[in-house]
């Protein structure tokens, strides 16, 4: 089915469960895929097992496009403003979620064992 179609998106999760497979089989078959996940632990690892096939093969894998990931990406715009304002130059920023009351979320820690929800949001500033 993938064949017949130039781009997959996909608008339901939980994608550490259920989403892996159809990036898998999207970048095997050349179709490009989209999504709008906010789970950010899984794109991690989505981007590290198909990002090397996907750029071969000319696939395109265009993650967190929706509302699911608008909240962290303004927090992280925001974060970076405020250190900005301070004089201080971001290096990075990293962490994982709160366990808040996200089944996609939720469902992946417990597929992943993590314990990304124990963990605070920081940023690291450079010199």
């Amino acid at each position: 089915m993938l064949k017949q179609g130039k781009v997959v998106v996909s608008t339901a999760g939980p994608y550490a469960r259920y989403g892996n497979m159809l990036v898998e089989q999207a970048v095997e078959q050349g179709t490009h895929y989209c999504d709008i996940t906010g789970e950010v632990l899984w794109v991690k690892r989505s981007i590290k097992q198909h990002n090397d096939k996907a750029v071969a093969n000319g696939t395109k894998i265009l993650h967190c496009c929706g509302f699911d990931s608008v909240p962290s990406d303004l927090g992280t715009l925001l974060m970076v403003d405020y250190m900005k304002k301070l004089g201080k130059k971001t290096d990075k920023a990293s962490g994982g979620e709160s366990r808040g009351c996200c089944r996609g979320q939720w469902c992946r820690d417990c597929d992943a064992g993590s314990d990304a929800g124990s963990h605070a949001w920081s940023v690291t500033q450079g010199a």
